[in-house]
């Protein structure tokens, strides 16, 4: 009983050493795969795969609430964000809550994607003209959303 313990409470401890850095570094990532998420969930969205988009919308809310919790309980250094998370969510970052800087977020995802099937060709230079066609743009979204490895984010 003694060694159970014993063992219990060194467990703990070696979880508490280890833990910080390793949730600072998988929060950091989530900000990363909130932009990800929400840019994927555009193209699906283009690309007539409603179940997809749900799918991916529900990954970058998820993603999202748990990166901006970590951001505002101080789990993130000023570093890390600026060094590693996507610019369209460090200029996103600000308002009265978690659930307003995820919308301007998904805001700003959702417009980058959206402007890169209707108004940029496929090396992101400005079309002459945005594509108005809904088959181009589902063919367009769909190419996107394949080379975007979107199917991997979970």
């Amino acid at each position: 009983m003694h060694r159970v313990r014993l063992f219990a409470i060194a467990a703990s401890v070696l979880v508490h050493m280890v833990t910080p850095s390793q949730a600072s570094k998988d929060d950091v990532q989530l900000g990363r795969m909130t932009y990800s998420a929400f840019e994927c969930f555009m193209f699906a969205e283009m690309a007539g795969n409603k179940e997809e988009a749900e799918r991916l919308f529900n990954v970058a809310i998820r993603a999202g609430r748990q990166f901006l919790e970590a951001l505002t309980k101080g789990r993130l250094s000023e570093d890390e964000v600026r060094t590693q998370v996507p610019i369209g969510v460090t200029l996103k970052l600000g308002g009265p809550s978690i659930d307003f800087m995820l919308g301007r977020i998904y805001e700003g995802a959702t417009d980058q994607a959206y402007n890169a099937i209707v108004s940029q060709d496929e090396n992101g230079l400005p079309l002459q003209s945005r594509i108005e066609d809904k088959d181009l743009r589902r063919m367009k979204a769909e190419g996107k959303y394949l080379r975007g490895n979107c199917v991997l984010i979970r």
